[in-house]
Parts: C-alpha cells; sequence; structure tokens
C-alpha cells in the first residue's frame, strides 16, 4: 500500500501551440480511496461499498484515522485538500495506531473493552458503544442516548431473575448488568415506572477461596456463571463469532452491519479477505436489520423464539426418532444434526411448524420497531416493559379494528381500505387481517370457528378479555423440564472480574424431558392468562479439587437452588410467560378441551390434561435429588425429594416456582379460584388421553382429533 503515487499517475494530453506534449499529474485521491476503492483498467474506482448513501460522510468522519497525509504543509481549506509537497500513501500513517490495545478486539469481555484506546475502536468499529458519540451520536443522539440503557446493551433482566432465582438478591429488579448504566431521569418511566432503575453496577465478582469446602451454596457455584453465560448476547462487546450464524460486530453495528450465516464477506472491498470469517457482508450500513441478525442471538438459550419462529427445534433437549428432518449444516454454535424441523417425514404434517408471519415473508424488525429495539432512554429489567408491540397493535379486537400507528411504521391504508403492512426486509405488500371482521356475521372474512373461540356473548364477554392471543394461536411450545449441570472448580479460573467464565468450568448439561405440546397457563405481567414454559430447572453438581486425593470430588451432588419462600425454603425453579412466536392462523392441538373439562365438570374425562394445562403438573419428567432444605456443600444427600418437573403449582394452590418480573402485574400461576372456573365449563372432549397420560412424555401429541 505504499508508495502508490507512480500507480496513481494520469497521463493527459495537453495543446501547446502547434505541436502537442504530454504531462504527467497525479491523480489525487484520499488514502482511503486509493487502497480500498481503487482504479480499474478503464480508471473507475471499484472496491468497498458506501455505507452511508443518506448523507455525505467520509471513511475518517466514522472511523478517525487520516485521509490525508502530506510530506509538507497541507491546507483543509480547500475540498480536496491541497499539499504543499507529495502526498503520501502510507497505511501506517492514515490508519490509527492500536496504542498498546489488541489488534484483534473480538474476543475481549466488556470491561477489557473499556480499556481499549478510544481511536483504536472507533477506527475498527465506529458503532460500539463506547466511541458512538464521535460516530453515529452525531446525528442520531436520541437513539444512541436511549439504546445504552436498553435491554440490548445492559441484559440486566436476565441476571436479575436469575439471582432472584437463587435467593441472591431480595427481588427480581436489576442491581446488576453486563456493564455499569445509570438512568438520570428514572422516576419518568411511565407505565413502567415503578419498574425503571436508576443505576445498576456490574455482576459482582464471586472469588473462590484456597479451600474449595467454604463455597456456600448452588446459588453462587453456578448461578454466577450462568448469568455470565445468558448473557453473552447484549451488544456490549462483539459477540462469540464462533461458528454459522452467531457472527456479529458490537454496539449499533450489531445490528446495523449485517454478517452472513457462515461469516464470509460478500463486498468489493480488496483488502477484506473473502475466505475467512467473521467479516461483514459488505461495508454498508442496514438500516433494517433481517431475522438472521436478530437470531444470532435469539436462537439461543432461554426461549429459543429464534428457533421456533423458523420451525426448528433443538435436538438436544429431547429424543429424535428415526424419521425426523434434520438441519444438516452447522448453525448457532451447534454441529450439523443439531436441529430438528420436522419430526417425522412420513406423516403428512410438521409436529412443529414455522410461524405464520415468517412464512408470510415477515422479519422481526416488521413486528419490532426502532422504538422498542433501542429503548426509550429508561433501565428495565423486564422485557415486558420495553417491547410494547401486540398482536393487537396490527389485527385489532373483536370490538375495534387497527390503524395505522407511529411505533409501526410500515402498516398503512390500502386504495380499498384494508390495512396494509409493507415489510422492510423483503419489500412485501400484505393485507393484514383484522379480529373484527373474523367474528362478525355478513363480512367476507366472516368465519364462524373465530366467532365462537373469540365473539362477544351476550354478556358483553370475549375470551380475548381474559386470555392471550398465543395462548390459542400457538402451534407449539418448547418445553425443556429439567437441566443437570456440573461445574468443575478444578478445571479453570471459575469467575472473572469481567466477561465469561473460562473454558472447562461448566463442563456437563442435560436435560431430563422435552414436550413441544404441553401447555401450561399462567398469568403474564400484562395481566392475561398466558402461555409459559420452564426456566432453570437446575440440578447441580458441584466438583473441587481435592489435594488429598489429588484429583476433583464432588462437594455436592443433584442439588436444586434454594429459593426463600416465605413459608418455608422452595426449589428456586423458574416459569415465565412466553409468547413461543410459533402463531398459526388455527392451531394443530389447541382445543377447547386444553382448559375445560370434557364431558363432566365433576367427573372430567380429560383431567389429565387439565392438570399439565392448570399447573398441577404430572410424573412424566420426574427427578429424584437432593432435599431443597439440604442444599449446603456436602458430598451427598441427607435427603431426597421427588420433583415433578411440569408442575407449577400444588393441590393447596402455593407456588411452586419462581415467576420473576412483578411489572406492570405480576405474572403468577393461576389460583385455585381461577382453574375451577375454567373447569367448570363442560365442552366436547377432542385430545386424546390415553391410560398412561400421567406418566409417558410422549404425550400430550402434536395434533388434536380431525
Amino acid at each position: 500500500m505504499r508508495g502508490l503515487a507512480a500507480a496513481l499517475a494520469a497521463v493527459v494530453a495537453v495543446a501547446a501551440g502547434c505541436g502537442e506534449t504530454v504531462e504527467t499529474r497525479v491523480l489525487h485521491r484520499s488514502s482511503c480511496e486509493v487502497c480500498h476503492q481503487p482504479l480499474d483498467s478503464g480508471g473507475e474506482p471499484r472496491g468497498i461499498e458506501e455505507a452511508h448513501p443518506w448523507a455525505a460522510l467520509s471513511c475518517t468522519d466514522c472511523h478517525g484515522g487520516n485521509a490525508f497525509v502530506c510530506s509538507g504543509p497541507i491546507d483543509t481549506s480547500v475540498s480536496p485538500p491541497s499539499c504543499d509537497g507529495e502526498w503520501q500513501y502510507d497505511q501506517d500513517l492514515a490508519h490509527p495506531s492500536p496504542a498498546g490495545s489488541p489488534r484483534d478486539l473480538r474476543a475481549l469481555s466488556p470491561g477489557q473493552l473499556d480499556d481499549v484506546d478510544a481511536d483504536w475502536l472507533r477506527f475498527k468499529n465506529p458503532g460500539d458503544l463506547r466511541v458512538i458519540s464521535l460516530t453515529c451520536g452525531r446525528c442520531h443522539t436520541a437513539e444512541t442516548t436511549a439504546v445504552k440503557r436498553s435491554a440490548h446493551s445492559h441484559a440486566a433482566g436476565e441476571l436479575g431473575v436469575a439471582r432472584f432465582r437463587a435467593g441472591l438478591q431480595a427481588t427480581p429488579n436489576a442491581r446488576n448488568g453486563a456493564v455499569a448504566a445509570i438512568d438520570p431521569n428514572a422516576a419518568q418511566g411511565g407505565a413502567c415506572a415503578a419498574q425503571a432503575i436508576r443505576l445498576f453496577d456490574p455482576l459482582p465478582v464471586v472469588v473462590g477461596s484456597d479451600d474449595p469446602l467454604t463455597w456456600p451454596s448452588v446459588a453462587t457455584a453456578l448461578d454466577q456463571v450462568l448469568a455470565k453465560e445468558c448473557i453473552g448476547c447484549h451488544i456490549q462487546d462483539f459477540g462469540p463469532n464462533d461458528g454459522p450464524g452467531r457472527y456479529r460486530s458490537s454496539g449499533c453495528s450489531a445490528c446495523h452491519s449485517g454478517y452472513a450465516e457462515d461469516g464470509l464477506a460478500r463486498g468489493g472491498d480488496p483488502w477484506v479477505p473473502h475466505d475467512a470469517a467473521p467479516h461483514p457482508i459488505g461495508h454498508g450500513i442496514t438500516p433494517a436489520a433481517p431475522s438472521s441478525t436478530c437470531l444470532s442471538c435469539h436462537a439461543g438459550a432461554g426461549a429459543r423464539i429464534g428457533l421456533s419462529y423458523q420451525g426448528l427445534r433443538d435436538a438436544a433437549a429431547g429424543a429424535v426418532g428415526p424419521r425426523a428432518v434434520l438441519v444438516e449444516r452447522p448453525l448457532y454454535g451447534e454441529p450439523a444434526g443439531s436441529f430438528v424441523a420436522d419430526e417425522d417425514r412420513d406423516n403428512g404434517f410438521d409436529e412443529t411448524p414455522p410461524d405464520v408471519h415468517f412464512e408470510a415473508g415477515m422479519d422481526c424488525v416488521d413486528c419490532h420497531g426502532a422504538a422498542e429495539l433501542h429503548g426509550d432512554g429508561h433501565i428495565y429489567a423486564d422485557a415486558a416493559c420495553e417491547v410494547r408491540t401486540t398482536c393487537e397493535d396490527c389485527h385489532g379486537t373483536v370490538r375495534e379494528a387497527a390503524r395505522p400507528r407511529a411505533r409501526l411504521p410500515g402498516l398503512f391504508v390500502g386504495d380499498d381500505g384494508a390495512l396494509m403492512l409493507a415489510t422492510r426486509v423483503s419489500g412485501k405488500t400484505l393485507r393484514v387481517p383484522q379480529v373484527k371482521a373474523a367474528v362478525t356475521p355478513g363480512d367476507a372474512a366472516y368465519d364462524a370457528a373465530a366467532a365462537a373461540a373469540m365473539g362477544v356473548d351476550a354478556g358483553g364477554f370475549s375470551h380475548t378479555d381474559e386470555v392471550a392471543c398465543t395462548t390459542c394461536h400457538a402451534g407449539w411450545i418448547p418445553s425443556c423440564y429439567g437441566c443437570h449441570m456440573t461445574v468443575d472448580l478444578a478445571q479453570a479460573a471459575p469467575y472473572l472480574t469481567t466477561g465469561v467464565p473460562q473454558p472447562g468450568v461448566l463442563t456437563t448439561a442435560s436435560t431430563t424431558g422435552f414436550q413441544a405440546n404441553d401447555m401450561v397457563l399462567v398469568r403474564d405481567t400484562k395481566g392475561k392468562i398466558a402461555l409459559s414454559s420452564p426456566a432453570e430447572r437446575l440440578f447441580v453438581t458441584l466438583l473441587a479439587y481435592d489435594p488429598a486425593v489429588e484429583a476433583s470430588r464432588p462437594l455436592f451432588e443433584r442439588v436444586p437452588r434454594t429459593f426463600p419462600a416465605a413459608d418455608g425454603a422452595v426449589a428456586g425453579f423458574g416459569q415465565r410467560a412466553i409468547d413461543p412466536h410459533t402463531t398459526r392462523r388455527k392451531s394443530q392441538f389447541q382445543a377447547c378441551d386444553r382448559c375445560h373439562s370434557a364431558g363432566s365438570a365433576a367427573a372430567p374425562s380429560n383431567e389429565a390434561l387439565l392438570d399439565v394445562a392448570h399447573g398441577f403438573g404430572s410424573a412424566r419428567f420426574d427427578v429424584t435429588a437432593c432435599a431443597v432444605d439440604d442444599a449446603g456443600p456436602r458430598t451427598g444427600c441427607e435427603a431426597e425429594d421427588t420433583y415433578h418437573l411440569d408442575a407449577v403449582v400444588t393441590r393447596d394452590g402455593a407456588p411452586l416456582v419462581v415467576m420473576g418480573h412483578p411489572y406492570p402485574n405480576a405474572s403468577r400461576p393461576l389460583t385455585l379460584e381461577e382453574i375451577g372456573a375454567m373447569r367448570a365449563v363442560e365442552v366436547e372432549a377432542t385430545t386424546p388421553v390415553p391410560d398412561d397420560a400421567r406418566t409417558n412424555p410422549a404425550w400430550p401429541a402434536a395434533r388434536a382429533v380431525e
């Protein structure tokens, strides 16, 4: 890249009297263009793409560095600048210096990135949140201010609930985040004002003693590990970048700089290798991120909604039959064959179908707009306070049709008066069905079954007043029951001041059982009866090195976390209300007898099915492990309990799980009164209930009787 002035010479014919002479002039361009957008054989620039066509920005406006380097005085008052000397095309002069910082920043934790030289960080990634006041924030001030306090930035909700379930803090509100954050206007948090947080600190460091027998509990041994692993998808660092579907950058670039699934560049920059990951697809900024960008994080742990949206499930979570259709390529950090697309290729239907919105060509940003993704400038522990979009925003209610709204700019009224959606990535124009039309007799879209399920009765009541839309419209609900983990403190330093644990700390993880068709109902934070899935049903074995035997030995085995309930300790199992993102116009397995008594309210033939739906559980995924009050460090159990892993409430109405977030309303299991009201309604039997239903992990089936 050095000494390129000669290569930039242009031969220009100049008239001189009656003859003609040839004068050689230097065709001067910026150092950035000389290397990254060289002239082709025809003299046309070819190479790196324009990043920001919406406004004139130079390379150094974003990346810093020096675009024009002269051996003598340089005059920047003219454009392009003039040089009283020789232009110098030198990489070392044009690029900032690392200034003692690592050249590769992708493996650094948030704390380590805090210490990187700002000029070097800006050069490597102008979108990093630490430098955006110099770059993106010069124009996008509101967005860049807000995003630093958003859940995408701090992931505080994951930490708060995990530590609450472990008994490490008194409330599920965020006390710690991936990074420190402060909200100077926390008291103005709108509908979630009670949950708005003024400030929090990074996750505290747990330092192990030289004597491992002093490690106090499963909470400190594992929850710190889980918390640090679970916040791996926040935009304060560059992400894992360790395999297909897991490539991204940090800060604004995490969403607005697109990466291919394989992490390989497709752009024209001659200095970017096209055969080595990770590199963005090209140099251009992406205003509306495709779903593939979101999936680099949201296909992972937790509810795995990114997988479900595509109609995929984790093969490791449950048994895979011989006729299953697998994803035969590495994806999302897992090897080929790790995800199931169809449970049985020969039975004529898909047990785990994609979301109908995915099938229509919609991307995440078509529902979740910029205001949600950037946040509103306040710090919340519960994503429900940031994710404001509802089904009703687009599809209306049984009483009123939806209308265009600023939060969803793709919505508009078509020429025929129908509500339409212009998708932001695929460029499709879609008609948006309205619930009111489906339940209104005489309307062209009237559906008798929809009217029976959702219509307003003579007393003015509709199921939609009490029940969340996805409760009846989910095509399936991924539920992983029981996670068995082994943590070996001898493998490596278990806890770092920043970042994630060293490899080897978390050595094993297995799941007791998986069900795609369990409907366990709870009240969500909006007060609706909603679907739920298990969260952190953990049994832990903790190993530590014992010098006496020169090997690791268990400090305790198969111990659940302890949650200090009001009437005594219980297992710190979690349950969360979810939208599984498996929406179908008509769900293949949802039926009235999922909630209501089949045949007789006094002696329902579907009692086993109702017990699962209402939270009493079954014996399908039972585990015998340490009693919850014997959770201290030891080599074995003094007593054992049998845990019904699909149960969320006792027959007496006492919660068996820790729901977590209390805002805007407390999410909780159903009460006995609510369960009784549902069972008092008698309906026709539709869902098969075999004799072994209470112990058969393969039941319920993926389909109700047609």
